[in-house]
């Protein structure tokens, strides 16, 4: 359950952060800027043509009721963002003014007496403040931006120092444009007077200037009611910041509509160019507030101008979609429709097809019933032709049989010129079986030559690369004056190897006798012990040199510890003279103190005339504002008092239309009746 105690505090601190005035941070325009003050609007940026520009942008929205809405709405909400963000600088100079004496004396001026009702001198409340402020601290990168430690140790044995900074920071969060020109030990009481701090009574200068000792609980818990209340102003600016962009959202949306007509597709292009102005317009209006407070800081802004132009792109890319969508659908309609066509095309052509056959048929039929008169006469022409051929087969089959007869009486038979037929086959068959195999050694031969040549060149460039590396080896070692002779190790082979005679010899045969290859070897494991004998000596050489070395590092640690000797006395000499200089700086900073005493006279002079100036210039935009809101307003309305005076007098004429012909008839009635009285008289008369 919650303890009564603090139950009580959080009631103390919410009537107390309801009744906080908001508007009391409130915009001011810095003017103290290395003694001068920043050159106008027009000179730096370039004249009056961009406050033209921004006002003709505005009017040509004003049209839109829906949109002018939304443009009042948003600028309430910047500005009462700002008002929540920004410095009151007058309202804090007069302030001062009128309690210098009360802070001098450490005396609070209201004459109410607010007891703190808080349980500051118990420890486990003091704990949980001072985790509370070290949680807030930690969460908004207080060491970060400020370059100070923060630890639970310092909130509870602060230094002057640490109290310093953390009161600066968390009263900046609270009023950024604010700037101290005094000791903050002298502008604490009237900040927390100008904040409204419902227990200041408790707190005195004299406290404020040690706030270290038996004072600290007090203070302890003012932290923690700045705390406090910079997260509700962060709640309150969050909560703004979610409307301004549920706002910008809602305008976007609309820019989602379907085009049907080109005047549509007109009306989202003209949205499309007043969301960009628009952009541009917050941009620059909200640049040139923050000029105006000599903050060069515009990268908030242009990352709200980056969120605008992605919601926009977001749009354009909606837009595209809907249209690639739309022109897919007319494409399917569109390659429908065409094989249609296509269709009706193949139909024609098999229609002129049937067309174009059904006239050759007629004509062939035509062409046919013309020769069908001559089909008689050839018909009885081939069958002339028939009997011929009958009787020339017969002739044939007579020839047949004396040949066989023929045959008979030379005793051949037709097996055996059968069987002759057959081997001269076989015969030719074996003599391609006798070609193809001499086509293949032939061809075998011939790869074994150039394998043979291929060999003989590998042979020919390993002796190359054998008898390189034997110059190489001989060259090395002649510069570690080991002489050897490489001619004693070089091979060589006959140049006629390739003749055919020796194709095929051994490889001892290649070689002379005096260098073989194995009195080559025994020459090389000759020169291979000499080298590993040199080795061994260059080792017991280094070893040598490397105790050499050992003693010279001993030496040189030595020398370093002497060294080291040395720089400590170095650094002390350095410490005596920093202490000298930090004791010669204190002095020039309080003759610095007082020459920037003299200094902030001349300053309040400075910006009291600095401040009638921004005031009237003030005054002068407002006016100039006003001016052009009742000119758009008077446009505005005579528009409307036009199109009423339109409708006016069509609703006159269509009144005067209708009321004429009531009256046409209405005579037309009358002269009826008139008639027929007057002949319902004359058939009384008579």
């Amino acid at each position: 359950m919650e303890d009564p105690k603090n139950r009580h505090l959080n009631g103390q601190e919410n009537s107390v952060h309801k009744n906080l005035n908001g508007g009391r941070f409130s915009s001011q325009i810095p003017t103290a800027m290395g003694g001068r003050r920043r050159n106008s609007t027009e000179s730096a940026i370039g004249g009056a043509g961009l406050t033209d520009m921004i006002h003709r942008s505005m009017a040509r929205g004003k049209p839109e009721l829906n949109r002018r809405a939304h443009t009042e709405t948003r600028k309430s909400l910047l500005s009462e963002r700002k008002s929540l963000r920004t410095s009151q600088r007058t309202l804090l100079l007069g302030s001062q003014n009128q309690t210098g004496n009360a802070v001098g004396s450490g005396t609070p001026t209201s004459g109410t007496n607010n007891r703190d009702p808080r349980p500051l001198r118990d420890k486990t409340f003091q704990l949980a403040l001072q985790q509370e402020i070290y949680d807030y601290l930690s969460y908004c990168k207080f060491d970060i931006e400020t370059n100070h430690a923060i630890s639970l140790k310092s909130l509870r044995q602060p230094t002057q120092k640490d109290f310093i900074i953390m009161f600066k920071w968390l009263y900046l969060r609270m009023d950024p444009g604010f700037r101290f020109t005094k000791s903050i030990e002298n502008e604490v009481y009237t900040i927390l007077r100008l904040v409204q701090y419902p227990y200041l009574e408790t707190i005195n200068k004299s406290q404020i200037s040690a706030v270290g000792g038996t004072s600290w609980p007090k203070f302890l818990g003012m932290l923690h009611w700045l705390v406090v209340t910079n997260k509700r102003l962060d709640s309150c600016l969050q909560k703004l910041d979610l409307s301004i962009t549920s706002q910008n959202t809602q305008e976007l949306t609309v820019l989602k509509q379907p085009m049907t007509t080109l005047d549509d597709q007109d009306d989202k292009l003209e949205k499309y160019e007043l969301m960009v102005e628009r952009l541009f317009i917050d941009y620059i209006l909200q640049s040139y507030k923050s000029f105006l407070r000599l903050e060069d800081d515009f990268g908030p802004y242009m990352q709200e101008l980056e969120a605008g132009f992605t919601k926009f792109s977001h749009i354009i890319r909606t837009d595209m979609s809907h249209i690639e969508a739309t022109n897919k659908e007319l494409s399917l309609r569109y390659q429908k429709l065409m094989e249609k066509g296509h269709d009706l095309k193949i139909a024609r052509d098999k229609s002129d097809a049937l067309k174009s056959d059904l006239t050759k048929f007629q004509n062939y039929i035509n062409a046919m019933q013309h020769k069908s008169s001559e089909w008689p006469r050839k018909l009885e022409k081939m069958k002339a032709e028939k009997q011929k051929k009958e009787i020339s087969i017969k002739e044939t089959e007579v020839e047949i049989g004396r040949l066989r007869s023929a045959l008979k009486e030379m005793h051949v038979s037709v097996s055996e010129i059968d069987h002759k037929n057959q081997e001269r086959d076989q015969i030719t068959k074996d003599l391609d079986e006798v070609s193809s195999k001499l086509d293949q050694t032939v061809s075998a031969l011939k790869s074994s030559r150039v394998e043979t040549e291929s060999a003989y060149k590998a042979l020919l460039s390993t002796l190359e690369q054998y008898n390189g590396a034997v110059d190489s080896l001989c060259t090395a070692r002649n510069k570690f004056n080991h002489m050897l002779d490489g001619s004693k190790f070089e091979l060589s082979i006959p140049e006629d190897l390739m003749r055919e005679e020796k194709i095929g010899s051994d490889p001892d045969d290649l070689l002379s006798p005096e260098r073989n290859v194995s009195s080559i070897k025994s020459l090389l494991l000759t020169v291979n012990t000499e080298i590993q004998e040199r080795i061994h000596k260059v080792q017991r050489e280094i070893i040598s040199q490397e105790s050499e070395l050992e003693n010279i590092k001993e030496e040189i640690s030595g020398k370093n510890h002497a060294l080291e000797l040395l720089e400590n006395e170095l650094s002390i000499v350095r410490t005596e003279l920093e202490e000298y200089n930090q004791e010669s700086q204190s002095l020039l900073l309080s003759q610095k103190i007082e020459m920037e005493k003299l200094e902030r006279r001349n300053q309040n002079g400075r910006l009291t005339s600095q401040r009638k100036l921004s005031l009237a210039d003030e005054k002068v935009q407002e006016t100039q504002l006003r001016y052009e809101e009742l000119k758009m307003n008077i446009n505005r309305e005579k528009g409307i008092l036009c199109s009423k005076i339109i409708h006016l007098i069509e609703f006159v004429s269509n009144f005067k239309i209708s009321a004429q012909g009531a009256i046409e008839r209405v005579e037309s009635l009358a002269l009826q009746e008139l008639k027929q009285l007057q002949s319902s008289q004359a058939n009384k008369e008579a």
